[in-house]
């Protein structure tokens, strides 16, 4: 797998570009604060970070996606998977992990359907996690409707996805070998 070459993978659809927005979007308004945000190095989820948070991720290879892969490598992408949600977030943040349904499975014992769903966790005391809800992207603008705020429009910024999805990934991806 090339990871820094989108057009050999699966990308995000128009309608997934849109949730992403709204999620990032919503996020804001609700006064959620992300101090860091880790993607799985694969296009799509890079782009979904961008599109939500304005920022490129950390690309990680410990978040890549563990279908079509030996069983070794599974156990170890969901071991890396557990440490990341039993790692707290600078105090008073949120750190976002941009993945994929089958590692959180592994790890954790969830399947969250449909895609584009936020699971949150909460790290333990004990160096454990606690899974605390998810949110389908739907329901986003129903919790900031209660709020009495409005999403805000969404402004498309013009990004390049090969720029989202190259370089970092080329140097990450040659360094692993």
């Amino acid at each position: 797998m090339v990871y820094s070459d989108g057009t050999t993978q699966r990308n995000l659809s128009e309608k997934g570009q849109s949730q992403a927005r709204e999620i990032g979007n919503a996020m804001r308004t609700l006064g959620i604060p992300v101090s860091e945000v880790i993607s799985s190095p694969y296009c799509r989820c890079l782009e979904t970070s961008w599109l939500a948070f304005g920022k490129k991720a950390t690309p990680s290879l410990d978040l890549a996606l563990a279908i079509r892969t030996t069983e070794a490598k599974a156990l170890g992408f969901a071991k890396a998977l557990k440490r990341m949600l039993r790692t707290p977030p600078p105090a008073g943040t949120n750190t976002v992990l941009v993945a994929h349904t089958v590692n959180l499975k592994e790890a954790a014992n969830i399947c969250p359907k449909p895609e584009g769903i936020v699971v949150a966790f909460k790290p333990g005391k004990n160096g454990d996690f606690a899974f605390v809800g998810m949110i389908k992207p739907d329901q986003w603008a129903g919790f900031v409707a209660s709020t009495g705020d409005d999403i805000p429009e969404q402004v498309s910024q013009p990004y390049d996805r090969s720029k989202v999805c190259g370089a970092e990934l080329r140097k990450l991806q040659t360094a692993a070998r």
